[in-house]
């Protein structure tokens, strides 16, 4: 039986022993039944139940203080008045559901600013990387051992061997690989070469004697021949004189031969001293022009091979500046147009370049054609690696539509660009295509109208269709 709100009565059944008999409880604000309660008494009571409100708003049912006193009649006296109170409290707790209150998020407060035209003064700027003049690596030209490496005195001063970093003058040697079987190669050359020439003089010598010899048999047989026209003299006395004559010129001709072998031996040795001379040159290293070391990755002591690298030699006379120009930069320009340079890292001095070569190919992966700038660098200030900002000239500049740094943010998805847009309240994330960089302004090519706000503090921090407030 239940009462007109909805709350039943709680009987009181009168037993023969102390027991508990069932009576549900309902919430008042029509929640589920919340817990079963039993009664013993020595006789039937009803009691109705008093309503309060517990501390979440619902109002539930709980045992009026008549229905406790009637109930912890039952109990002894030390357990009673706990255990109802722990009953209470469960009833209080089971008997009410609560759905989490709902938090609506705040407008986020941002700053916006208009996408506006702006109109760049003088030509575009582009970063070029500063290299060498020239470089060229120096390489070993014999097997063996580096015994030695050019030596200058260190910051503490004490001598060391060449680093990085130091200065060298053309034709100075830089290393040596060990030069005993070179020197002994040479010198037996040599040798050889002495011998030649000295059996070149004995051969000399054997044919002028023969020379002689001939000449004088060639007159004795012109003579024998005019005394046999006049038979004065026998024909074996004009046989043996012709005889002579042969004899002599078979020796003049042999003297020529050894000649001709010990001139030819002579040529061979020559050879060898010249072979072994430029073995013991190529011993050593030597500069080919002024510049500085930026390579050693030898040492004294260490086993080279024909063609170790020992060496390598940077030219910082003057150094090249290669830029990468788009095509509308590079029909303007051709070979020998001086243009300037700015280096930041030596507090924006300007440095005038001359163009030296445009490559008649794009780069595939940028689409940007490379231009060379010759510029010269006394005192070598500008140094291998530096980045420097090259001007191109610009016939006509036109106004192109910017947004501060900023506002630019990047997916992590995909990595493309966007800006956010503020729309009413809202912001709606925008992909954008960049351009140049003005400044603290970049150029946006595609994807945002002249006029459109966009979100220029804290835009990585929103999420398309966040409510946003615009301060100043």
């Amino acid at each position: 039986m239940r009462n007109r709100i909805g709350f039943p009565w709680l009987p009181l059944l009168r037993t023969g022993r102390r027991s508990w008999r069932p009576a549900t409880v309902l919430c008042g604000a029509g929640c589920q039944p919340a817990a079963e309660w039993h009664s013993a008494c020595r006789r039937a009571v009803s009691v109705r139940p008093t309503l309060q409100a517990n501390p979440c708003g619902c109002r539930s049912a709980a045992l009026c203080g008549g229905l406790l006193t009637r109930l912890s009649l039952g109990l002894p006296t030390r357990t009673a008045p706990a255990l109802l109170l722990l009953l209470a409290a469960l009833l209080s707790l089971a008997a009410c559901r609560q759905e989490p209150p709902r938090v609506d998020k705040s407008p986020a407060p941002v700053h916006v600013e208009a996408a506006a035209l702006f109109t760049p003064q003088g030509g575009r700027r582009y970063s070029a990387a500063i290299t060498p003049y020239r470089t060229v690596n120096m390489a070993f030209r014999s097997n063996g051992f580096v015994d030695w490496i050019l030596e200058v005195r260190g910051a503490d001063g004490r001598m060391r061997a060449i680093e990085p970093g130091d200065a060298v003058e053309q034709g100075q040697v830089l290393a040596r690989v060990r030069q005993k079987d070179s020197e002994l190669k040479s010198s037996e050359a040599q040798d050889q070469l002495a011998g030649a020439r000295q059996s070149e003089t004995a051969a000399r010598a054997q044919l002028a004697q023969a020379e002689a010899v001939a000449r004088k048999a060639s007159l004795d047989y012109a003579r024998a021949s005019n005394l046999f026209a006049t038979q004065s003299i026998t024909k074996p006395d004009f046989d043996s004189a012709r005889a002579q004559r042969d004899a002599a010129q078979d020796q003049v001709d042999a003297a020529r031969a050894q000649l001709a072998g010990a001139a030819d031996r002579i040529l061979a040795a020559e050879g060898s001293v010249g072979e072994t001379s430029v073995a013991l040159g190529d011993t050593e290293i030597r500069a080919p022009f002024s510049g500085y070391i930026v390579q050693r990755p030898v040492d004294t002591g260490s086993l080279v091979n024909t063609g170790s690298l020992g060496f390598a030699l940077a030219d910082l006379s003057s150094v090249k500046a290669v830029v990468g120009l788009p095509d509308v930069e590079v029909a303007s320009m051709s070979t020998g147009m001086s243009l300037q340079l700015i280096a930041e890292a030596l507090g924006g001095r300007a440095y005038q370049g001359v163009v030296t070569s445009i490559s008649p190919v794009a780069d595939s992966a940028t689409r940007l054609f490379p231009v060379e700038i010759t510029v010269p660098n006394p005192g070598r200030a500008l140094l291998a690696g530096m980045i420097v900002t090259v001007e191109a000239r610009a016939a006509k500049s036109q106004p192109v539509l910017v947004v501060p740094l900023g506002a630019v943010i990047q997916a992590r998805e995909d990595g493309r660009f966007g800006v956010m847009v503020v729309e009413d309240t809202r912001v709606h994330n925008r992909t954008v295509t960049l351009g140049d960089t003005y400044g603290d302004r970049i150029q946006i090519v595609t994807g945002l109208r002249q006029g459109e706000r966009v979100v220029v503090t804290g835009a990585a921090l929103l999420a398309d269709g966040d409510a946003v407030r615009v301060i100043p």
